[in-house]
């Protein structure tokens, strides 16, 4: 349905991110336009090898960029939202309804005009 997708991707702890990290930079890699965002914690303290940036570095071809701010993110999409059909927001925590609260309608709904 969708012909450009903008993929953000907020991965869930450092420990899961590290024990999966081979998986993600595969599956990642074959993402055209895709958004790292800083790894959502939860209740951990960051693993050397296991965070989003450490992710951002392994995949090839590079990222559209990796972001450690929900505006630099904002920023992003409203810079660069007419190149997009859908913005899919995978990931923990809040960055979802955040994202919608400050972007309104445009990331609300996934919708072929």
């Amino acid at each position: 349905i969708y012909k450009n997708i903008l993929v953000v991707f907020q991965p869930h702890t450092y420990s899961r991110t590290l024990k999966l990290f081979d998986e993600f930079v595969k599956t990642l890699s074959g993402i055209e336009n895709l958004i790292l965002f800083k790894t959502y914690p939860a209740r951990e303290s960051a693993i050397d090898g296991g965070s989003a940036k450490d992710l951002y570095r392994a995949i090839t071809p590079k990222p559209l960029g990796y972001y450690e701010s929900e505006s630099e993110i904002a920023g992003f999409i409203n810079k660069n939202k007419a190149g997009y059909d859908c913005v899919l927001i995978l990931g923990a925590g809040d960055l979802g309804e955040n994202l919608k609260r400050n972007l309104g309608n445009y990331i609300n709904y996934c919708q072929k005009s």
